[in-house]
């Protein structure tokens, strides 16, 4: 119950709307408040799998700073989306199939319109029952409704996946099998050097670093 409870978090921490963090936050808040939680610590990731700070303090309070410490050093705005968006996972610890949802919903948001994606990581972990199911099925409302329905360890990744590859196609660095790569509806790349070489055949191509923590948007974007 209470992986399947983080999940839902997750799930919904994938979104810009302002609206539901701040009733996501507040439900939080009031669960801590009926617990009798007064203290709080929370860590602010940095680049590599590092950390940028930890902050401890009242839960509101904490909160607060910590956004703003987040928004400060991982939000940035790019002029416009490029036909290839190279998402990169970074830190050795930060090679999850949660940190590829955040990865592909980042670089979703910059990607031309049936442009391509690229997720570069060293991920070894296999893929769980929710992403084998329902990656590459044809209809990805259909979907994304039983996924949301089963919350299950893996449906964060297997929902941001399925929105991805409905609207670009993915390429994906790893150290899983060809095969498996392909049976999530993935075209898999063996290397660095061919990750460089698929790069030469887009006119243009956007780098994110530590996707799995930036907000990138374009200019406009919230």
């Amino acid at each position: 119950a209470g992986r399947k409870l983080q999940h839902t978090f997750l799930a919904d921490s994938l979104t810009v709307d302002p609206k539901r963090a701040a009733a996501q936050q507040a439900m939080i808040e009031q669960a801590g408040w009926l617990l009798g939680v007064q203290f709080t610590l929370q860590v602010v990731p940095g680049p590599g799998g590092t950390v940028l700070d930890v902050l401890a303090g009242l839960p509101s309070e904490v909160y607060a700073t910590g956004e703003a410490m987040y928004q400060q050093h991982w939000k940035f705005q790019i002029s416009q989306g490029a036909p290839l968006v190279v998402a990169a996972i970074d830190g050795a610890a930060e090679q999850t199939w949660d940190n590829v949802a955040r990865a592909l919903y980042t670089a979703s948001r910059v990607a031309t319109p049936d442009g391509a994606i690229a997720v570069c990581t060293t991920l070894s972990e296999p893929p769980g029952a929710s992403l084998r199911q329902y990656a590459s099925a044809p209809d990805a409302r259909v979907a994304l409704r039983r996924i949301h329905k089963q919350r299950l360890n893996d449906s964060l990744p297997a929902a941001a996946l399925v929105r991805a590859l409905s609207q670009a196609r993915v390429y994906f660095l790893s150290q899983l099998d060809e095969a498996t790569v392909e049976e999530l509806g993935m075209a898999p790349v063996a290397s660095g050097a061919e990750m460089a070489r698929l790069a030469t055949r887009f006119p243009q191509c956007i780098l994110i670093d530590n996707a799995q923590y930036a907000l990138v948007s374009t200019e406009g974007e919230a």
